[in-house]
């Protein structure tokens, strides 16, 4: 079940020009972006009223959308206002209206109930993360062939990252995430903890001296000049979820003798749109911190992290042909040990769920 009362990402800020027009599908709505001359930027609809053709076949005039098919033209709240060769307007001429919202360099629309949206977009502040001063890459819209949720479980789920992400930044020790230890560690052990909320899941996984991913490893040798090594690396990472669609991966990446601001720095932003019952739009940002002013880390951190959707999205496409046309809620599954924070995800999305019936 799709969850509509909930502002999602329809694209890049910089994706969407003065002038320009861009069509989306969000939660299964055809949904048409304009962005007018004073930079601000409405969406419609995607449909004349007139024969049902899109408004994205057409183009901006000044500061409405002029269908492609007979010209008629649509302001911002969706009322025609406009028809080429009468001076009447139609009375039954108007197009749904959406509310957006701009912010850390996305374009965020409300396709739910529209009678009483938040007047903005309450975003966790992790989000803040992915603008400046952090040196940021924005990842190209990757479209998955499958249901959101099971990204949601995806995200959910570090242990994959062992098998799934072997040659990106595969790490044996994730394994530690298989339990749930709330006893305090000594400081020099791998370390899990996890905070359940209402309304998403924190966590944080802490792998000391241990072997991690070639591509953690030549970030730091490029931030400190060092030629390529294999060594033993410290891992921090601090994942934060804001059900149903957001996530953060706050990572740093260190020696063991060193101090936490001598590692390389990276969060990666994951926003997850629905398009439909079993498609989604994954929106991807990579922002660098502690890069000791070293250019390309930022670029190489991107490149490598970019690499590891391509191995999700394989498993997951692939995950979605098999459960087919199914609910994944109604899908029986074998749990493993590994399974709790999934499982306390799910348990979260069907709350969520329930309340927007």
């Amino acid at each position: 079940m799709l969850i509509k009362d909930r502002w999602y990402v329809a694209t890049h800020a910089d994706a969407l020009i003065v002038g320009g027009v861009l069509a989306r599908t969000i939660c299964g709505d055809d949904i048409v972006f304009c962005r007018r001359r004073d930079g601000s930027v409405f969406a419609l609809e995607d449909r004349c009223a007139h024969r049902a053709v899109p408004l994205s076949l057409g183009e901006m005039d000044g500061d409405v959308i002029r269908c492609g098919y007979h010209g008629a033209c649509f302001d911002g709240s969706g009322k025609c206002v406009a028809v080429p060769g009468q001076s009447e307007l139609p009375p039954a001429g108007a197009v749904r209206s959406y509310p957006v919202h701009e912010r850390y360099g996305f374009i965020w629309v409300w396709p739910g109930d529209v009678a009483n949206p938040p007047l903005e977009p309450r975003l966790p502040g992790f989000l803040a993360k992915c603008a400046p001063p952090f040196e940021t890459r924005n990842g190209e819209m990757i479209s998955f062939k499958a249901d959101y949720r099971l990204i949601v479980d995806n995200l959910l789920d570090l242990t994959h990252g062992q098998y799934v992400h072997r040659k990106t930044f595969g790490l044996k020790d994730l394994s530690v995430a298989r339990s749930i230890e709330q006893e305090k560690r000594p400081e020099t052990a791998n370390d899990f903890k996890v905070d359940f909320r209402d309304d998403g899941i924190d966590f944080r996984i802490h792998l000391n001296n241990t072997d991690i991913g070639r591509g953690f490893v030549a970030a730091y040798d490029m931030k400190h000049g060092l030629d390529p090594t294999d060594r033993p690396m410290d891992m921090h990472m601090d994942v934060s979820w804001a059900a149903p669609h957001l996530f953060s991966f706050d990572l740093v990446v260190k020696r063991p003798e060193d101090a936490r601001d001598i590692g390389v720095g990276t969060v990666a932003t994951h926003l997850l749109t629905p398009e439909n019952e079993t498609t989604t739009h994954y929106f991807f940002r990579s922002s660098v911190y502690q890069t000791g002013g070293k250019a390309g880390v930022a670029d190489y951190a991107y490149d490598f992290l970019a690499r590891a959707f391509l191995e999700d999205k394989r498993i997951l496409e692939a995950q979605q042909r098999r459960i087919g046309a199914r609910d994944l809620i109604d899908t029986p599954i074998a749990h493993f040990q590994g399974d709790m924070i999934v499982d306390e995800g799910r348990r979260i999305l069907r709350r969520l769920e329930a309340a927007a019936v």
